[in-house]
């Protein structure tokens, strides 16, 4: 039940709630929080949909393994640098260094 694991992961990742994941699936937050919690088991359908809420390949959820590629950790990281509001400026400048 590895994969029942990163679904939590990539939830968080994405800034979604269990409310939020169980509404775009069509299943309930209490679902959401058993299957995080390891309570139940998602069936692969099931697994399809929260892989889709969280826009991540249903691979990621079935198999255990880290499956960001550098360009992917790369982006998510450039993501929150703006979301911080960091300035571009400053970035430059850590790049030269």
């Amino acid at each position: 039940m590895k994969e029942v694991n990163l679904i939590k992961k990539y939830r968080k990742l994405r800034n979604m709630t269990q409310k939020q994941v169980g509404d775009a699936v069509g299943i309930s937050d209490v679902a959401v929080r058993q299957y995080e919690l390891f309570k139940r088991k998602p069936k692969d359908e099931i697994l399809r949909k929260i892989a889709k809420a969280l826009n991540v390949k249903f691979s990621y959820l079935k198999e255990a393994h880290y499956p960001y590629t550098r360009d992917e950790i790369f982006n998510i990281l450039v993501k929150y640098v703006l979301e911080m509001r960091i300035c571009r400026k400053c970035l430059r400048k850590s790049y030269k260094s």
